[in-house]
């Protein structure tokens, strides 16, 4: 810790004295009826496999939604270049978990060079053309994570999943978000999930508020709201309309 210190690396140090306050927790043998590693891993899988799946859509609505689109033309396609691809890569963090093939960031951006984005680009460019994702792209890996670490760690709403998805396909939602992005415009006051935004900035304005309040001698009430699993409880059918409502172009609505 006091190397860290010296060297002003502030980052490390502050990572010391957290582990040294919260040491790593052990999961438990145990999480609610479930015993045992096989039967805890069964116990996930069913868990989750009800809970994203728990908000269903009727084909034949869906089928009625896409009639509204039209079939996406290949010259309204915006490639995807190497350089993109390069640019994308560069912008990814090190030292992240490994996907299901054991791949990381590090290994594209130091094995991958200007011919090897190249062939990225194609590839990418088509499953744009043909509206068409491997299977072997989408794979993902579930981490169920610990909420809080002073409640009971063998309940199973004390933990909340972290999806662990494949290198290749994350690339490929930087792309698609360069596409998008022009298309999905937020509320101003919509901090969160956003770029060059941070909740930092409600908070401060929230503290603000409080003190304003306080030093005037008046009163302040909030509400919080919190919507239990939302992304998990996302109606697709809605969810398309409103990107055919913003515009989105016809060879990402198919993609999607």
């Amino acid at each position: 810790m006091a190397s860290h210190l010296s060297r002003h690396n502030f980052s490390s140090f502050w990572q010391k004295v957290s582990r040294l306050k919260s040491p790593g927790l052990s999961y438990p043998s145990k999480v609610g009826p479930a015993t045992g590693p096989r039967d805890v891993c069964n116990l996930w899988c069913n868990h989750y496999k009800t809970l994203f799946n728990s908000v269903g859509y009727d084909a034949h609505s869906m089928k009625d939604i896409f009639a509204e689109v039209s079939l996406p033309d290949v010259n309204d396609i915006h490639a995807v270049t190497g350089s993109e691809v390069h640019q994308i890569v560069q912008t990814m963090c090190n030292n992240k978990a490994g996907d299901c093939y054991g791949l990381c960031a590090e290994h594209y951006k130091l094995v991958g060079g200007d011919l090897y984005y190249s062939f990225l680009a194609l590839c990418f460019n088509v499953m744009l053309v043909h509206g068409y994702i491997p299977t072997e792209a989408t794979q993902t890996v579930i981490c169920p994570i610990v909420k809080d670490k002073n409640c009971d760690p063998s309940d199973v709403s004390n933990y909340h999943p972290i999806a662990l998805a494949t290198i290749f396909s994350k690339f490929f939602e930087h792309v698609l978000l360069n596409r998008l992005q022009d298309y999905l415009s937020t509320s101003d006051n919509q901090f969160g999930f956003k770029r060059s935004h941070s909740t930092l900035m409600p908070i401060m304005l929230l503290k603000e508020l409080l003190r304003y309040y306080r030093d005037h001698g008046s009163n302040m009430f909030v509400c919080f709201l919190d919507a239990s699993k939302a992304f998990d409880h996302v109606d697709y059918s809605i969810l398309f309309r409103k990107l055919i409502t913003r515009k989105v172009p016809a060879y990402i609505l198919r993609l999607l």
